[in-house]
């Protein structure tokens, strides 16, 4: 029997993983919608592979400051120079065909009276960050920092959904969140990044160690 409340699926940075893509479309087969927050791309190998299950699935992706790195040719001068290898590696990959597709990305949308945005004014915000909470006029979903959290005040929240892809904190693991608005219940959710099979992927993609290793360096059992 079908659930009488819409379940929606939220995810951010997914970075070209697309086994963590297939693991939850799979895990969540029963979703009314999937909302990505941005960053599909980069890092990883499969850019184009990943945008393309995005259409095929109809999922509403926004724009991250990666699909405007990709846009553009190169990444923002402020990143570090390992993002800058990641960069330059992942998009010799990149089939650029898919420009017009991801042009089209809005920066914001709303849906439901809650917002959801990569990230509030071009900030990283982890938990401990400090976020005027007063600002923040309507629910907001979030992504960019990679790190998962929901803070509450004034019977509005602010949740960060984490990294579908690329959790920092454990690459093995994608995080994610489930929205039940009716009943407005967030539930943090994760899924197996298949993390050991996109580095082997990566070795054959040519991924200089270096990089391989950052991905290798925050696995944890």
């Amino acid at each position: 029997m079908r659930r009488s409340i819409l379940k929606i699926v939220i995810f951010s940075d997914l970075h070209s993983n697309i086994y963590a893509l297939k693991n939850i479309l799979n895990k969540e087969n029963d979703a009314d919608k999937f909302i990505s927050l941005g960053d599909n791309i980069g890092y990883a190998p499969y850019n184009n592979e990943c945008l393309n299950m995005l259409k095929e699935n109809n999922i509403k992706s926004l724009l991250g400051n990666h699909e405007e790195y990709f846009l553009r040719g190169y990444p923002s001068l402020n990143c570090t120079q390992n993002a800058k290898d990641f960069f330059e590696t992942s998009y010799n990959l990149y089939d650029k065909k898919d420009n017009s597709y991801i042009n089209n990305f809005d920066k914001q949308d709303t849906y439901l009276e809650t917002n959801f945005v990569h990230t509030v004014d071009d900030k990283y915000l982890y938990p401990n960050s400090e976020i005027n909470m007063g600002s923040i006029t309507q629910n907001t979903f979030i992504g960019h920092s990679h790190i998962q959290f929901i803070k509450y005040q004034n019977n509005k929240f602010l949740c960060n959904v984490g990294s579908l892809g690329q959790n920092r904190l454990n690459m093995s693991i994608g995080q994610y969140v489930i929205w039940y608005p009716e009943k407005n219940i967030i539930v943090p959710s994760t899924i197996d990044t298949n993390v050991d099979k996109l580095m082997n992927d990566m070795k054959i993609y040519h991924y200089d160690k270096s990089l391989i290793d950052y991905y290798k360096d925050r696995v944890y059992t």
